[in-house]
């Protein structure tokens, strides 16, 4: 599979049609974004359990 399953015909430049005039791929940027999802949730996760050890300790 290659990327040439749409073809778009401009016949103006592409700033008249409304894209950006140099457009990134966004999907290169998933591996940081994964990680760093997988970081906060793990935070979170470990923000949680502390909260819940912490709660347990002041109550007879």
């Amino acid at each position: 599979m290659g990327g040439d399953g749409a073809f778009f015909l401009l016949l103006d430049r592409p700033e008249v049609y409304g894209p950006p005039p140099d457009p990134v791929v966004t999907t290169r940027d998933l591996p940081t974004m994964w990680k760093h999802a997988g970081a906060a949730a793990l935070s979170l996760l470990g923000g949680l359990a502390l909260s819940f050890a912490l709660s347990g300790t002041g109550r007879r």
